[in-house]
């Protein structure tokens, strides 16, 4: 950013800062984060929560079909152990979907502040980006090439006033 700040110049009595790029330019959430943090691997994590919940509610209903399963084998010789299994069963099924409930929760809950957190960053890099657009002149590339062609025309013509000057003072000695 410092790179692209112009000399500054005195316009009524005072300096006037220039810039030939905007800020938003430099300072973006992209930028900023992207140095510190993987975004994409914090905009997964929702999705790794709700993966994981998936995963709780397979591994919950398999334990239970398991569990159920050696109780109809068992069944068969002792008939209270049909209805163990039945409830082996129930909860294995219960785990599993509030496994897959908490989950969805949790990566609510969690998308829900990390979007939070990215619109302060955001907002706070907005207002840096509308406070230096307001402390700085913004100067193309062409104004500020424009300028120094003025300047360097001004330096022109009074180099060559200079050197007529001096040829003809020199020519007023030799007289």
């Amino acid at each position: 950013f410092k790179e692209h700040l112009v000399s500054p110049t005195v316009k009524d009595s005072e300096l006037v800062y220039r810039n030939s790029i905007r800020p938003d330019a430099f300072f973006s959430e992209d930028i900023i984060t992207s140095q510190q943090i993987d975004l994409r691997w914090v905009y997964s994590i929702p999705g790794k929560i709700t993966a994981l919940g998936i995963l709780g509610t397979f591994l919950g209903l398999s334990y239970g079909v398991f569990i159920a399963a050696k109780g109809i084998q068992e069944s068969k010789t002792n008939p209270s152990a049909l209805n163990d299994s039945i409830s082996h069963l129930l909860d294995g099924a219960a785990l599993a979907f509030i496994s897959s409930a908490v989950a969805v929760l949790v990566s609510l809950a969690f998308s829900y502040f990390e979007k939070r957190s990215i619109n302060q960053v955001e907002m706070k890099i907005g207002k840096l980006c509308d406070s230096l657009d307001k402390s700085l002149m913004f100067t193309t590339n062409v104004q500020i090439q424009k300028e120094q062609l003025r300047v360097q025309t001004e330096q022109l013509k009074t180099l060559d006033s200079f050197s007529n000057d001096i040829a003809i003072a020199l020519g007023n000695m030799l007289e």
